[in-house]
């Protein structure tokens, strides 16, 4: 039997390793948002090209998927494909730095978008449905990974996953310790949902708090976004979304003085007392200037900031993606909202058994 990760035998072989980031990027509601986001500005061949591999599952609930399964074995292979390693100093691929190794997130957001196009322009033997949809799972997640900041590792920490930071749950008032890359993963979404249900004298209570709410959120915050866009707002929207992806990594690098509490001048990575670091050579991990007597704790105005940086990215990551189907789409016949209508009224039709029976 053939392994899972058969659609992406175009991708060079395995190469060495140097750091896996063991936590999942954004978590659930930081993908599902991106996903969210690129869905609403699909092109209508954009969106035929994504129902003809999902079929009316959303984006949203696919970004998750490659998180999901991680614990399943067959998927074990595809672990170092959510991010990417660059050191301090370097961009990504330039020499001395050696961060480019034969499977990264770089291969997916470079190579697949070119296979998935090649597969339906009947170019190539075609992908079989299975492994488009996998695929398209990937390059949904992916594309998100690499808008969270520390999925850019700087090859010494891994991804931030070696810093340890202490941050207050507003609810009791406990300082709770976690992993920097954790933080950055869950509980700052924690705090920005709390933060929604508390402002405003608490009207939003009780009410659900999703990818959509998020995405309404972060779409309504941004002017550039406002419902009549000007030509000035038009061109900046499409030079976010065209960014070269090696400009994602560059984005991620110049994040890290907000991203580590050390400050608006952070001091480097080998010197940070609440991280510990990964030896490049022998791949084991040191103390380096490690102290646990001077894990941070992070500030109200660093998590401001950080919720800001968040939204920033779920949103470029979200235009990025969504400008990567529409590419990936052209020339498709559009797709049609009323298709999607017809088939969930089908399930809707279905009802219990009303009628009293005759029988005891």
């Amino acid at each position: 039997m053939r392994k899972i990760q058969i659609f992406c035998q175009f991708l060079v072989t395995a190469g060495l390793l140097l750091s896996t980031p063991a936590v999942l990027a954004w978590g659930n509601l930081g993908h599902q948002t991106t996903a969210e986001v690129a869905q609403r500005y699909l092109t209508p061949e954009g969106k035929r090209l994504v129902q003809s591999i999902l079929g009316i599952e959303p984006m949203a609930a696919a970004a998750t998927f490659p998180d999901l399964v991680r614990s399943d074995d067959r998927f074990k292979e595809f672990a170092p494909y959510h991010y990417v390693e660059v050191l301090p100093g370097y961009t990504y691929g330039s020499k001395p730095q050696d961060d480019v190794v034969a499977k990264d997130a770089n291969a997916i957001v470079t190579k697949l978008p070119i296979e998935l196009r090649k597969s339906f322009a009947g170019l190539l033997p075609k992908l079989n449905r299975s492994q488009k949809m996998i695929g398209l799972r990937y390059l949904i997640h992916v594309v998100g990974d690499l808008h969270q900041p520390l999925h850019v590792g700087n090859g010494l920490d891994r991804g931030a996953n070696l810093c340890d930071i202490y941050y207050v749950n507003p609810e009791t008032k406990n300082k709770k310790p976690t992993l920097l890359h954790a933080f950055w993963d869950d509980a700052l979404f924690q705090l920005i949902e709390f933060k929604w249900r508390t402002d405003d004298g608490g009207k939003n209570a009780t009410k659900w708090f999703g990818y959509r709410e998020y995405a309404d959120l972060i779409i309504k915050k941004n002017p550039l976004l406002a419902p009549k866009l000007n030509e000035e707002a038009n061109a900046e929207l499409k030079q976010i979304a065209t960014a070269p992806i090696s400009q994602w990594y560059v984005e991620a690098q110049a994040l890290f003085p907000v991203v580590y509490p050390d400050g608006a001048t952070p001091m480097r990575p080998e010197n940070r007392s609440y991280c510990k670091l990964v030896d490049r050579k022998t791949g084991k991990v040191g103390n380096g200037a490690y102290d646990k007597n001077l894990i941070p704790i992070l500030s109200e105005a660093y998590i401001k900031e950080a919720s800001e940086v968040a939204e920033k990215q779920i949103l470029k990551g979200g235009l990025r993606l969504a400008n990567m189907i529409n590419k990936m789409a052209k020339g498709l016949k559009p797709a049609s909202d009323k298709e999607d209508k017809a088939l969930l009224n089908e399930l809707l039709t279905l009802e219990n058994e009303t009628k009293k029976s005759n029988s005891l």
